[in-house]
């Protein structure tokens, strides 16, 4: 992959575009820092894609949502605090605190297979904002959900993280993704062209 260049500053959403194999998620894993470049560089605020995510300062919105199925939601998202070294009760009220701010505080304690696809995903980005991250990334946030609930489920993920004061990028085929967001980046053949959003 080569020529794709963005830049996204706090507050702002930009909707990376494409068919599938264009490159959308590899962009995505390079700046979560799971894919080394071969050229080039990404920053995030400062600090390479690695040191950025030991921070805490990349949220990261799978598509398959990764939620570990034996533990309730606010399980789910205080145990990523703990990883990161916040303590039980300071973890929980956080936690509990990220997912009042997707509309989940009254079902914290339901596991992943009492939710609605939709549910989970909000699971999975209250999860990406409990540390407070200076940018969140979501990859096809809308296809595992049906339509009436992908537009609801993004405006959700939007809205969430622009309150946080967090960057968005968003891997998507979605037009509905690219009506939201602030900017759209078109890739193709391993290219980026901008476009307006």
């Amino acid at each position: 992959m080569q020529g794709v260049s963005f830049e996204v500053r706090a507050g702002e959403s930009v909707a990376l575009m494409g068919p599938s194999g264009s490159g959308k998620t590899t962009v995505l894993r390079v700046v979560v820092g799971e894919v080394p470049l071969e050229s080039g560089t990404v920053e995030v605020d400062g600090l390479d894609p690695v040191a950025a995510r030991e921070r805490g300062w990349v949220g990261f919105v799978p598509q398959d949502y990764r939620l570990v199925p034996f533990l309730s939601a606010l399980e789910n998202v205080s145990f990523a605090l703990e990883v990161q070294g916040a303590k039980g009760a300071q973890a929980r009220g956080t936690a509990l605190e990220c997912l009042g701010a997707v509309g989940l505080g009254d079902l914290s304690g339901r596991r992943p297979g009492e939710l609605s696809g939709g549910q989970q995903q909000r699971v999975a980005i209250a999860r990406a904002l409990s540390l407070r991250p200076r940018v969140v990334l979501a990859d096809e946030p809308t296809a595992a959900l049906d339509p009436a609930t992908a537009g609801q489920s993004l405006g959700v993920l939007v809205e969430a993280v622009r309150a946080s004061g967090a960057a968005l990028v968003m891997a998507t085929h979605d037009p509905l993704v690219a009506q939201l967001a602030d900017e759209r980046l078109d890739l193709r053949e391993g290219r980026a062209f901008r476009a307006a959003a």
